[in-house]
Order: C-alpha cells, then structure tokens, then sequence
C-alpha cells in the first residue's frame, strides 16, 4: 500500500502538471508507447514494462525534476513488487484502455481532470492488486474505502 500511496502523491501531482506543461514531442512519446502496447496486447513480456514507461514518460511531461526522479525509484518498486500481481489479474485490453483514457484526458489541457483520471486509475489498479491477494472469501477492500467496490 506504501507504493500505492507514493504514486498517488507523485503521479497525480505531475499529471496535473503536465497538463499545461506538456510539449508536442511529449505527447508523441506517449502516443508511440501506446502504439507500442497495442502491438504488445498478447505479448505480457513486453506490454507490462510498456504500461510502466507509460508512467514515467507522463511524470517527465510535468519537467520537473524532481518528480522525474521520484518516479525513477517508484518504476523500480511498481516493476518488482506490484506488476507480478498486475500480470495475473488484469486483461492488457483493459490496461490498454485505461492508459489510453490518460493521454486524451492529458491532451485536453486541464490539470484536474487529468488528477482526477489518474487518481481513479491509480485506485483502480490498487483496488485489483489489494483484492487479488485477499483471502479466498473476504471481500476486496481497504479498512478506508468507503462506497461500491470496483466495478466489474
């Protein structure tokens, strides 16, 4: 949950960011990840790592250093510690999608919707992770999640 929570702070922070920030050759480097995981779709190996460039190459789109170098050691800890879980749990379809939502919403200019997108998406992503390592018969959830569940 550590790492959920540091990417919420750095993540969210530089999408809002880069929603003004952003510079064309941004978006095409992001656009060329995505035309890249949707080769990748069948391809686990490859799409997964894609899905945390993705991440990373929106956080260089705030330029700001420092967030840059944050996402550096969270990419390390995403890639060891949650993308095995990720893997198992999650249809390359529907991660495909979600990222795909993040860049429309970041080519739109407005630094909340684009915090907001990636909050949802970051929460999506915990909830998945969080519910794929309860115990058989316990609902998914975290003791703070107040609302519905994720939906199907």
């Amino acid at each position: 949950h550590d790492i959920y929570e540091a990417r919420q702070i750095v993540e969210v922070g530089a999408v809002r960011l880069a929603a003004t920030r952003a510079r064309p050759e941004d978006l095409d480097a992001l656009d060329r990840i995505i035309g890249s995981m949707e080769r990748a779709r069948h391809e686990d190996k490859t799409f997964w790592p894609l899905t945390v460039e993705f991440h990373r190459q929106l956080v260089r789109a705030s330029h700001n250093t420092t967030l840059i170098s944050l996402s550096q050691v969270i990419s390390r800890l995403v890639t060891v510690h949650q993308m095995p879980v990720y893997r198992s749990i999650v249809d390359t379809g529907e991660a495909l999608a979600e990222h795909r939502r993040l860049l429309e919403v970041l080519k739109v200019r407005d630094p909340e919707q684009a915090g907001n997108a990636m909050a949802s998406h970051l929460d999506q992503s915990d909830r998945r992770r969080v519910g794929a390592s309860e115990p058989v018969g316990e609902a998914p959830g975290r003791a703070d999640a107040g609302g519905p569940g994720p939906a199907a």
